[in-house]
């Protein structure tokens, strides 16, 4: 599930060159904060080094104190 979004992603940079990501592209909902957190550290891995800075993957979780 996370793959197709990083694989568009991707491919709307190559397209517009110049331009960076202004918006959310996809939201992926887990059972578990740990689920959550697995998710966000393998999406991460995956998105290509050359547009590292521009696509960012977060985990937003609750129930963890700041």
């Amino acid at each position: 599930f996370g793959i197709p979004i990083i694989d568009l992603l991707v491919r709307r940079l190559e397209k517009n060159e110049g331009e960076d990501l202004t918006s959310i592209a996809g939201i992926i909902m887990s059972p578990t904060r740990e689920l959550a957190i697995q998710i966000k550290d393998h999406l991460s891995a995956v998105v290509p080094v050359k547009y590292q800075d521009k696509i960012k993957v977060c985990a937003i979780v609750g129930g963890m104190s700041i």
